[in-house]
């Protein structure tokens, strides 16, 4: 990363590149992050952008309804208390 960034604008130039990935335009946020002058091992590092294999194997994890809430603080609470 070019020493003219902070630490904050290059977590949000990645977390950005990250969210664009996602629609399909990977090519032009690694064109847009070479032209502001983050190094491109980064743009390519699949620690930082995942293949597509491990991509299709992401998920996003919902918050539980309040049911499912209810039964999960009952069951930690069962954990918890030993009963």
């Amino acid at each position: 990363m070019p020493g003219n960034l902070t630490e904050r604008q290059e977590l949000i130039l990645i977390e950005i590149g990250k969210h664009v990935r996602d629609q399909g335009i990977a090519p032009t946020i690694r064109e847009v992050m070479a032209a502001v002058g983050i190094d491109k091992s980064i743009a390519d590092d699949p620690s930082v952008y995942p293949g597509e294999a491990t991509m299709r194997r992401l998920y996003t994890v919902t918050t539980p309804n309040q049911p499912e809430q209810k039964l999960i603080t009952r069951l930690w609470t069962q954990v918890k208390t030993g009963r």
